[in-house]
């Protein structure tokens, strides 16, 4: 549940779009949760569904592996040339 509740009207530009991707995530949950339909139209939105939850994840995934910068690098750069 949202931590304020509040129209959509009300919110600024940042809560909406973090709303709409909560709801939007949740409902490709759903979809993919479901068992395969025998509707070759909804298991077909269910696989592309699956495949881009896929994406998604492995875009998450690929964000946490970056390299971040590090304050430590920048000590024993400072401690370097101190020496020197």
């Amino acid at each position: 549940m949202p931590v304020v509740a509040k129209p959509a009207e009300q919110m600024t530009a940042a809560e909406l779009l973090h709303d709409t991707a909560r709801h939007s995530l949740l409902r490709m949950r759903e979809v993919v949760s479901a068992p395969l339909s025998d509707d070759p139209r909804e298991r077909r939105l269910q696989i592309e569904t699956a495949g881009i939850a896929t994406k998604l994840y492995m875009r998450a995934a690929e964000g946490e592996l970056q390299v971040q910068p590090s304050d430590r690098i920048a000590e024993l750069l400072a401690a370097l040339r101190a020496e020197g």
